[in-house]
């Protein structure tokens, strides 16, 4: 229906807002390019692999005991994010994917930026569960 395509949409948008902004702040703060799209391409894998944690509970963020009991979805954000970390530190993807391989900081702004998708989607379902005052 269309409120479930306004809130993919959304949601989407929010992601890539991440991503934008990570690589904005990295690029604007001195580093050069590359490593800019690669905290920039990390911030968007990270920020997908977050997201899965909205979309596991319609209401409420789906970070509980629950998540333990699919072993699916554990066996497809460690290797996810496994593969992830190979981009990034294996020289060999970093010639082929053009990434660079980044510091803890660099890990900090990723991590800021993927996280800030599902902090601000949390806060919007938290605003539209709150009894309406008049």
């Amino acid at each position: 229906n269309k409120k479930f395509l306004k809130k993919i949409l959304g949601n989407g948008i929010l992601i890539g807002l991440g991503s934008l902004f990570a690589f904005l702040y990295a690029y604007n703060s001195g580093y050069d390019e590359e490593t800019a799209r690669t905290i920039a391409f990390s911030t968007m894998a990270f920020g997908q692999l977050i997201h899965v944690l909205n979309v596991r509970d319609k209401d409420a963020f789906g970070l509980n005991k629950s998540l333990f009991l699919n072993k699916f979805m554990i066996l497809a954000l460690i290797s996810s994010s496994l593969l992830q970390m190979l981009a990034v530190y294996l020289p060999f993807f970093n010639r082929v994917m053009g990434t660079r391989p980044l510091d803890l900081y660099q890990w900090i702004i990723v991590v800021l930026g993927a996280a800030l998708p599902t902090v601000v989607i949390q806060i919007i379902r938290l605003l539209k569960k709150s009894p309406k005052t008049a």
